[in-house]
């Protein structure tokens, strides 16, 4: 008895969900089985279509529930954001967000994690004591950088506090 050979006809691609390092790809399209009943399929596939691997296959109507549960995990995760977000009373950066879609879509998102993130310090958020090198010019030498005058500010507030400190300990 000869053996049946099983066929498959991709009707409409749908996407690409990634791409694997051995050039195999694991794509998301709408097929049919030895002619018959189109379904959803995510399944494994060599860069020609020639072979395929590993796959899930699903009718319209179970696509649609997974289509419910996929939301409602993505929109648990926005509401996990939103909640941290306003329990921190903080927002992220650029590089915390993107981060943290990152951990969303690699199904890692946890409230820890996304407080964690957001309670990063941020680099604009540290804060700083400036002032305008006008201001400081006549104290030092026309030649002087400003990193120059920085230095000799910061070597002074250290001998500054050395001193008080010792004339403290001599007070007592």
């Amino acid at each position: 008895m000869a053996k049946e050979s099983i066929t498959c006809e991709i009707k409409r691609h749908i996407g690409i969900l990634s791409y694997s390092t051995s050039g195999w790809r694991k794509e998301f399209n709408e097929v049919s089985w030895n002619g018959g009943a189109q379904k959803y399929d995510i399944r494994d596939w060599s860069a020609d279509h020639r072979y395929n691997k590993r796959a899930s296959t699903m009718t319209r109507e179970e696509a649609g529930a997974l289509y419910v549960l996929l939301g409602k995990e993505l929109k648990r995760d926005g509401e996990y954001l939103l909640e941290t977000i306003r329990s921190e009373d903080c927002t992220p950066s650029l590089s915390q967000a993107q981060r943290l879609k990152k951990i969303s879509q690699d199904g890692l998102f946890t409230k820890d994690t996304a407080s964690d993130i957001l309670a990063e310090e941020k680099p604009n958020q540290k804060e700083q004591l400036r002032f305008p090198v006008e201001r400081l010019r006549r104290y030092f030498p026309r030649d002087y950088t400003p990193k120059q005058m920085e230095d000799t500010v910061e070597r002074l507030l250290a001998d500054w506090q050395k001193n008080r400190t010792q004339r403290e300990h001599d007070g007592r």
